[in-house]
């Protein structure tokens, strides 16, 4: 896993067009740390894709993921800890931090607050208590009220992630533990395993 946390930054470092040789000020390195943690949150591949649209994907992900700033502040904090007073970073710097960040995420598991948030989502607009279940229509509508950014999945996607129940074929609900289950609540943090609500 450490190595992967190696690549991904290496392939940071080339999309921003950064020498992986030459220090970095303290702005440029936390602007590649942010680009890196976009690439994971995401589970983006770097080396597929250009840099304009690793920035457009970066300030999608800072603007509608609800945890990108505990995210981010995961990695301000780890930068503390982990080279307090630098002003200028190195490559093995930058790649310190983000294996400190990792063991982090690792450790802690998928962030429990997001998980709990959208399950008191989904439970405040569930059909009837102890359902286990929401109307489609009023998933949607939460969505569409603005009174979350999440619940925006496409009905085939729903559908093929096993989270609608379409016993009623006029009123579709979602199934909540089938909600938090599926793939979509899953961070990409390796190639051999990913985190799950």
């Amino acid at each position: 896993i450490a190595g992967e946390v190696a690549w991904r930054l290496h392939d940071a470092y080339m999309v921003l067009q950064r020498d992986v040789d030459h220090p970095l000020s303290e702005n440029h390195a936390m602007e590649l740390i942010d680009t890196y943690m976009t690439m994971y949150l995401g589970g983006l591949k770097m080396t597929q894709i250009t840099r304009e649209r690793v920035l457009r994907y970066h300030h999608s992900i800072t603007s509608k993921f609800l945890y990108w700033v505990h995210y981010r502040n995961l990695t301000r904090e780890t930068q503390l800890e982990v080279a307090p007073g630098k002003r200028y970073f190195l490559f093995h710097d930058i790649l310190e931090i983000l294996e400190a960040v990792n063991e982090h995420v690792g450790r802690l598991g998928l962030d429990a607050g997001y998980c709990r948030d959208v399950e008191s989502w989904l439970i405040r607009i569930e059909e009837a208590n102890g359902t286990g279940r929401v109307r489609l229509r009023d998933f949607y509508a939460s969505y569409l009220d603005g009174q979350t950014l999440l619940f925006q999945q496409r009905v085939q996607y729903l559908r093929d992630q096993g989270v609608l129940d379409e016993s009623e074929p006029s009123v579709p609900r979602v199934i909540i533990p089938n909600y938090l289950g599926m793939r979509g609540h899953c961070l990409n943090v390796s190639t051999l395993y990913s985190l799950c609500c």
